[in-house]
């Protein structure tokens, strides 16, 4: 079986996203090797030695930690040793946390939003009407989710979240008085597998409603994310400051930082361990 092919097979238990990741990754180090061998020479016919020199020319690390990955995966898969490639993932791992700690340094020093400020935003969204930011903005706060998570298509009825398994969907029975978010296009879902939020908020209901009656004069207007190949950047657009997801939910964790319970709570919800929750929102880390 060809390399690229077999690779597929063998990573075809992830989340789209992480397939699409993955798959672009493995191009980017396919073309690195091809271009530095000068021939078309697939990846496990490459050694530790040599790919840990092609990689290391890349200049950011988080690039080399995604390469590197792909390399131990495709040997991992032909049986093939590891161990070089392994340790200098590992050595780039304990980089990557001091560099987060002193970023998360400097954003304490210059000063980030607090979590009263998130809310006072939360307000201003629904009393200006802006029903689609404030949906957005609810999720992140009280729901810790990712940019993928809300990449969903809003329904009224449960029967259409059938229509693609891979999709995350809001449904919205007005009848229920009740809105479910159903994730299941995310980074972890492998694991985790479908989260299903239920939100009984009457302001969060009657923003849904909005939406929908917006859309039923106009179907274009009224829409969460234009582009779903670029779900960041809207969502970093409906937030307070251009903030984001990543540093609304350092913010979240920040405050919440004592309270093991909630932070147990954020990290079910995004599918994210305790740990890397304190290696990489917690600003006050040392």
């Amino acid at each position: 079986m060809a390399e690229l092919s077999q690779f597929k097979e063998f990573i075809k238990d992830k989340s789209a996203n992480t397939i699409k990741s993955y798959m672009q990754q493995y191009s980017k180090l396919k073309k690195i090797i091809d271009t530095e061998m000068e021939q078309n020479i697939d990846i496990q016919n490459i050694s530790e030695k040599n790919i840990l020199q092609f990689v290391e020319e890349q200049n950011n690390l988080n690039s080399q930690q995604a390469l590197l990955n792909i390399a131990v995966m495709v040997r991992k898969m032909n049986s093939q040793p590891t161990g070089k490639l392994e340790k200098q993932r590992d050595a780039n791992k304990e980089k990557l946390k001091g560099a987060v700690i002193e970023k998360n340094k400097k954003l304490k020093e210059d000063g980030l939003p607090s979590y009263a400020d998130l809310l006072d935003y939360l307000a201003f969204l629904y009393e200006s009407e802006r029903y689609t930011d404030y949906i957005i903005n609810y999720f992140l706060i009280y729901f810790h989710t990712r940019n993928s998570d809300l990449n969903f298509e809003l329904v009224g009825f449960k029967r259409d979240i059938k229509q693609n398994p891979e999709m995350n969907y809001l449904w919205f029975s007005k009848r229920a008085k009740k809105a479910t978010l159903f994730r299941r296009n995310y980074k972890t879902a492998n694991k985790y597998g479908m989260k299903i939020d239920v939100i009984k908020d009457p302001k969060f209901l009657n923003a849904v409603k909005q939406v929908f009656d917006c859309r039923k004069k106009n179907p274009d207007d009224c829409v969460f994310i234009p582009n779903k190949e670029n779900v960041g950047f809207w969502i970093k657009k409906a937030t307070l400051n251009n903030l984001g997801e990543n540093l609304m939910n350092k913010i979240i964790v920040n405050h919440f930082r004592n309270d093991l319970n909630k932070l147990r709570e954020i990290s079910e919800s995004r599918g994210t361990s305790l740990e890397t929750l304190h290696e990489n929102y917690d600003i006050d880390k040392k």
